[in-house]
């Protein structure tokens, strides 16, 4: 029914004002969504983008029969690595790596808690995470070295660690059992990294410490590959 008031009929203008707003509350409501849409889109398509010649190295996975179901895992063995360094000229270097890592690293009277990933030797050649000091060459040769972020080195020993002429060299204890002698400083691994870690140790000293690892039939170790 239209309501009269001095002479005009509201009914039918109160019914458009409604529908108007609620059509300007939806498209509001699809904009913000679209908004966030692609906000998500481009930080997805972000990973793994931020390292030069990133594009040139893959993950290596195994499709196989487990048990009689098939499935496809990124789990190794580490003797594929030989073979594909051997048989496969399109294959410049091959890393092997570990899976997260959590320890307690401790320099003098500073205990923390951090989690890393041992690491082939040729890790930064590959994958050129930037080094504020340090080789990448042969940041992890020795099986006793460990690489840290820049985020530990400020952790450890202080803001001006940068000015600290024997950084490389410094001692870290492990877990309160071993001594590691840092090699080198990293920029701090980006959020947008699939791999995430706070330092690294060579992938050389667990495998020693492993000697199961150098079975076919395992599946201790990650891989990947340079073209």
């Amino acid at each position: 029914m239209d309501i009269r008031v001095n002479g005009h009929i509201t009914g039918r203008s109160t019914c458009f004002v409604t529908t108007s707003s609620l059509n300007i509350f939806g498209l509001m409501i699809g904009l913000i969504c679209s908004f966030f849409i692609v906000l998500w889109a481009r930080d997805e398509m972000s990973y793994g983008t931020s390292l030069p010649e990133i594009d040139q190295v893959y993950s290596v996975m195994r499709h196989a029969n487990f048990g009689g179901t098939i499935g496809t895992t990124t789990s190794m063995p580490k003797p594929l690595s030989d073979i594909l360094n051997e048989e496969y000229p399109e294959i410049t270097h091959t890393v092997m790596a570990s899976w997260e890592i959590n320890m307690v690293l401790t320099h003098q009277d500073k205990v923390f808690r951090s989690e890393g990933r041992d690491f082939g030797s040729d890790f930064f050649t590959v994958f050129k995470f930037p080094l504020h000091v340090g080789d990448s060459t042969t940041a992890l040769l020795d099986p006793e070295s460990i690489v840290i972020s820049e985020s530990l080195a400020r952790r450890y020993f202080g803001d001006n660690w940068r000015l600290k002429d024997d950084l490389i060299g410094t001692t870290l204890r492990v877990d309160h059992r071993t001594d590691t002698k840092v090699t080198a400083v990293f920029e701090d691994v980006p959020a947008n990294s699939s791999l995430q870690f706070e330092f690294v140790r060579p992938v050389e000293a667990f495998i020693r410490e492993n000697d199961w690892v150098d079975q076919w039939d395992n599946n201790g170790l990650l891989m990947f590959a340079r073209l």
